[in-house]
């Protein structure tokens, strides 16, 4: 799997995002109205990317609990046999 070194944090691309709708409507006059249909379905897609984001973000960090649950029982087992 092809993991990215560089990681922004949800809430960071939330505030990009949040921040360029604020500067798109700064540029056009403090006009707040969205573009329908093109607002929505980039926000939609920006959504889906969110929680495809975290969804892998929160497996990987089960799957690394995981790993170190067995890490860890796997040295008492040993720790013990060794006694």
């Amino acid at each position: 799997m092809i993991r990215p070194r560089f990681r922004l944090p949800i809430w960071a691309a939330v505030a990009l995002v949040i921040a360029a709708y604020i500067g798109r409507s700064a540029m056009r006059g403090w006009d707040f109205t969205p573009d329908l249909p093109g607002d929505i379905i980039a926000y939609g897609l920006f959504l889906l990317v969110v929680v495809a984001v975290w969804s892998a973000r929160a497996r990987a960090a089960r799957e690394r609990d995981e790993e170190l649950s067995q890490e860890m029982q796997s040295e008492d087992r040993s720790a013990r046999e060794e006694r």
